[in-house]
């Protein structure tokens, strides 16, 4: 997939999941540009400044939908969940079936 629908993707997504240590400037510009601004005792600001959108710490997200105002996320590794178990169970029979797809088409 090229840049073009990277962005095309992005730009139709209706709930987008952003997390930390992102290293596009423009993209994180994007993302604090979309949460809005707010106002403090010191005036207008953005709601998330692209450096703090850039730092957020692991298992911490920031979800923008729709037209609704953006909410902290904190998530759980999928590890650390009672049904981890079987998240990893299936993660690895999807990633023996993508290889599977992949030799078949490459033998073809």
């Amino acid at each position: 997939m090229g840049a073009a629908e990277a962005q095309t993707i992005w730009e139709n997504a209706n709930v987008r999941v952003v997390l930390g240590g992102s290293g596009n400037a423009s993209d994180l510009e994007d993302v604090s540009r979309l949460m809005g601004e707010t106002e403090d005792r010191t005036g207008r600001r953005r709601v998330l400044s692209v450096d703090e959108i850039r730092t957020l710490k692991f298992g911490q997200a920031v979800m923008i939908a729709g037209s609704s105002r953006p909410i902290e996320a904190r998530l759980t590794p999928f590890w650390k969940r009672k049904d981890g178990d079987k998240i990893m169970s299936g993660r690895k029979e999807t990633e023996q079936r993508v290889k599977g797809y992949k030799e078949a088409a490459a033998r073809r």
